[in-house]
């Protein structure tokens, strides 16, 4: 067997990488990983495999003002198709962008609600793919996947623009391609998954259910339920720190109960700073008994600068910043978790109160 990798974005890093799956899959085959890790940072992912595997950047995707008008026709015609309230609400948001970009997203509504059938869908996508093959990207994959021997293609995630180019260029190949459907509600919320896959990795019966039912076109044998490997560091007591250290590192007082606060992202969850102004004015009255620390960690996406006035109004509070706010600036990909981060979250569970 020699598999290709397909890792988009950092979680796929963190998942793959960082977790057992390299180890576990090291034995039986080598193979080549697709990534987005700067190769400044490439070196702490690379070395515990002693060149067991082949370490290639994705390539930039460029994508056609067709094939963007096509996937976004896609994505509104499998909205309007399996109408869940979440679709709904997505495909009442306004139009963003200038005039040329509101004219294709209106265009793609409306030839997405045309289309909002099995069979519409199907002919999206495609023609979808088909205006993917013909940029130069595929061509360069063909050939990489040539070299390589490549016999399958697995991807960490369902939805990146970018894992387009690496799958068709697998399927015309003739290689059989798999993702993992990166999280719960996926599914049910967003638009159409990027690309066709043929098979699929899903967390729970539930979740198998549900991509039976919006895409019909998937065979059930192709569907297989295997959990999720976001949470197996929770599970790791390999990473697990003593609690004077966990605490020290957080400059937090060992001899206090810890309560954590874990953040949601802005547009979810618009009150947390409230929420934790709240929970800080009950801790330092006394209402809450045993005089507790405060630890608040935002979610990855949530750069912090909402937590500001609480932070200042309360210096008590222990603030856990995102990592890749340390990260380079304006760079996306630099913001891959390090193994510290990956230990830093299998504590929290583990000594919070």
């Amino acid at each position: 067997m020699h598999p290709v990798l397909l890792i988009p974005d950092g979680v796929g890093a963190r998942n793959l990488v960082l977790g057992s799956f390299l180890t576990a899959l090291a034995p039986q085959a080598g193979g080549l990983i697709l990534h987005p890790i700067p190769e400044a940072h490439l070196a702490q992912y690379t070395t515990p495999w002693n060149g067991h595997y082949h370490w290639q950047k994705l390539l930039p995707y460029r994508e056609t003002p067709l094939a963007a008008t096509l996937r976004y026709s896609l994505g509104y015609a499998q909205m309007f198709w399996a109408d869940t309230l979440s679709m709904r609400y997505t495909r009442a948001a306004g139009l963003k962008g200038g005039p040329s970009r509101r004219l294709m997203l209106r265009t793609a509504r409306l030839l997405g609600r045309a289309l909002a059938s099995p069979r519409g869908i199907r002919f999206l996508d495609r023609r979808h793919c088909a205006e993917v093959a013909r940029v130069s990207e595929v061509r360069d994959y063909q050939e990489v996947f040539r070299r390589s021997g490549a016999t399958v293609l697995f991807c960490s995630h369902q939805r990146p623009l970018e894992i387009l180019p690496a799958v068709v260029a697998a399927r015309r190949l003739g290689i059989p391609t798999a993702c993992s459907i990166f999280s719960w509600d996926n599914l049910t919320s967003k638009g159409r998954i990027a690309a066709p896959f043929d098979h699929f990795l899903v967390w729970s019966d539930l979740m198998r259910q549900e991509l039976l039912r919006f895409y019909p076109e998937v065979k059930p044998k192709r569907v297989q339920v295997v959990g999720t490997p976001q949470f197996d560091p929770y599970a790791d007591e390999r990473l697990l720190w003593p609690r004077e250290d966990f605490l020290r590192r957080l400059g937090a007082d060992p001899l206090r109960p810890l309560v954590c606060y874990s953040g949601g992202d802005i547009g979810t969850c618009p009150e947390d700073p409230l929420h934790v102004d709240i929970l800080l004015d009950l801790a330092r009255s006394g209402e809450i008994q045993a005089r507790p620390q405060v630890l608040v960690r935002p979610a990855p996406v949530d750069d912090g600068a909402r937590y500001h006035r609480v932070r200042a109004k309360y210096p008590e509070l222990i603030f856990a910043q995102p990592a890749w706010l340390h990260a380079e600036p304006g760079n996306w990909a630099t913001c891959l978790p390090k193994a510290e981060d990956v230990q830093f979250l299998a504590n929290l569970t583990q000594h919070a109160m």
